[in-house]
């Protein structure tokens, strides 16, 4: 049975009402290489801008330089590294889960190791929660940059849908991501069983508490390389998608089998009707420092 969200809004805490505060949990493992472009990112956003924010650092005991990086942030920024630790650990969703259950902030997102915070996007984020105060989830644009940090495309995504959502493919670029506490808390949190698309499962559960919004503006990027889990566990990725499928969508594989291409193909579509396929200016890749 189809399982669509509900378009109902709960009694949350108006976000306009009360300060900004994210939360922000970087999961990661022996990724030295790109933790301090991953760290600077947050670190670097603007002060001043009406929101606060918070990290929490969870790796996996790594081998490399990770743990001198990590315990270097720490002591230059005590008052937003909240909490770190190094040491071998259940896998990246049991600690982003551990992490968000440590958060004392009102927004939360997770920022893996090897991607980044583009400039200005928590305060975009910021500033969109307070024009949607209604929203349990937002999400931005995001730039895919290869191992040295260079552009390799810029991605403007189209308004929610969630039927292109559920039986296209999960479009919300994760790191550009943020949702209420009070919503995630409500959705039971992320499912640890997950080894890749504890994403996509979550976005679904948050998509039934509340509204779920796309913000034109580019706040972060994903980077493209070897060892990321899209490129070295693509079966796992097929496998754990057909279980959120069969749980929040369908269990029809002929009713996905007909909708999956079409939805594909309107996203397509949309995209294009709301300038998604524009590239960058010069102007807009000077700004993101890419």
């Amino acid at each position: 049975m189809s399982k669509s969200p509900s378009g109902t809004t709960p009694a949350f805490d108006k976000v306009d009402d009360i300060p900004i505060r994210f939360s922000i949990v970087v999961p990661s493992y022996n990724q030295a290489r790109f933790l301090p472009a991953c760290l600077d990112s947050i670190l670097s956003q603007k002060d001043g801008t009406g929101y606060s924010v918070e990290v929490l650092i969870y790796d996996g005991g790594s081998n490399d330089r990770s743990a001198e990086i990590i315990r270097a942030a720490a002591d230059k920024y005590p008052d937003i590294i909240s909490y770190w630790q190094s040491q071998p650990d259940n896998g990246q969703a049991s600690v982003i889960r551990e992490g968000f259950a440590r958060a004392r902030g009102n927004i939360l997102g997770w920022l893996n190791s090897d991607d980044i915070l583009l400039p200005d996007g928590l305060a975009l984020a910021a500033e969109a929660f307070r024009k949607n105060p209604d929203a349990v989830m937002l999400y931005g644009d995001a730039c895919w940059i290869n191992e040295s940090g260079n552009l390799l495309q810029a991605r403007r995504e189209i308004d929610f849908d969630w039927t292109i959502f559920a039986y296209g493919y999960c479009f919300i670029p994760q790191p550009a991501a943020f949702f209420r506490k009070d919503a995630y808390d409500q959705t039971g949190g992320v499912d640890p069983s997950f080894h890749c698309c504890m994403d996509y499962d979550l976005w679904h559960r948050l998509a039934q508490c509340g509204k779920v919004l796309h913000c034109a503006g580019f706040w972060a990027a994903m980077r493209e390389h070897g060892q990321t889990k899209t490129q070295t566990l693509p079966a796992r990725f097929c496998e754990e998608d057909e279980k959120i499928r069969h749980t929040y969508v369908t269990t029809s594989n002929l009713k996905y089998t007909i909708l999956h291409p079409l939805c594909r193909l309107l996203r397509v579509v949309k995209r294009f009707a709301q300038g998604g396929y524009k590239p960058l200016s010069t102007a807009e890749q000077k700004a993101l420092h890419l």
